[in-house]
């Protein structure tokens, strides 16, 4: 992964440290969703096997665990006001953050301000190009995940989600 540091220059020593924890936290997710993903196919694989109680059973405890982990992972690293956008409501497959571990992929560090700076991806779904914004603030002395946009070629338009 190649990162691109455009911070203002009192601010680029901080790439490694904002970088590497949004990174970071997004490894943990992928691995969740990684876990989860497995679980999710075992149920469908024995689905023959089960009534509509297990099957509702199983699925219950599935979404209410992850759910649950997800939560345990987000807290803390992220702010209320993205936590209240939602988290933990899909299980991508493949896993949301593909990217974070891909050579293809291009960083960009931004920071103009003391307390804010903003780290965006740039990568490549089959053919769209795709990038992932991510806004952190520094409340105290943690640095924490403010916001989370995406764009593609699809339809270039800047879309706000959850984390």
């Amino acid at each position: 992964m190649e990162i691109i540091n455009q911070a203002e220059p009192r601010f680029r020593y901080l790439q490694d440290t904002v970088c590497e924890l949004l990174l970071d936290l997004l490894r943990e997710i992928n691995a969740l969703e990684m876990k989860f993903g497995k679980r999710d196919t075992l149920i469908k694989e024995k689905i023959s096997e089960l009534d509509s109680e297990q099957i509702s059973s199983e699925f219950d405890a599935l979404w209410s665990d992850f759910h649950d982990e997800y939560e345990r992972i987000v807290s803390g690293k992220c702010t209320e006001k993205l936590l209240a956008k939602g988290y933990g409501n899909c299980i991508h497959k493949p896993v949301k953050y593909r990217w974070v571990d891909a050579e293809d992929c291009v960083l960009i560090f931004r920071m103009d301000k003391p307390k804010r700076a903003i780290v965006e991806a740039s990568f490549k779904v089959g053919t769209l190009d795709t990038k992932h914004r991510f806004t952190l603030i520094k409340q105290g002395e943690e640095w924490l995940v403010d916001a989370f946009n995406h764009w593609s070629t699809y339809d270039e338009v800047w879309h706000r989600g959850g984390i």
